[in-house]
């Protein structure tokens, strides 16, 4: 309830929210949780897969706001490289690969 969009690790499914289509930003939440099934494998722990992501000082602002209000602090890594990522010209290509090299 609440969320746009969900990762089960455990299952490796992705769900996104019928809404996120309605309100258009079915492919950022897409992108969102797809970083985090990369970052899940191969062992179904979430860590940080190290993209570097350069963005305007106002988004990283911003996307730190909505971590410092809406999760945990021993997700802020996974959490930041996803939204960071929301916003990469060539974000699906690199999940594409990082899931290929990671979860095979």
């Amino acid at each position: 309830a609440g969320a746009y969009g969900a990762t089960d690790a455990r299952k490796k499914r992705i769900w996104l929210a019928p809404i996120s289509v309605d309100m258009g930003i079915a492919r950022q939440v897409l992108i969102h949780e797809a970083v985090h099934a990369a970052q899940a494998c191969p062992d179904g722990t979430y860590k940080p897969i190290g993209w570097k992501v350069s963005l305007p000082k106002s988004v990283e602002v911003k996307i730190k706001g909505i971590l410092y209000k809406k999760y945990r602090r021993k997700n802020f890594d996974v959490e930041k490289e996803a939204f960071y990522m929301q916003s990469h010209p060539q974000a699906l290509m690199e999940i594409r690969n990082a899931l290929r090299q990671r979860c095979q």
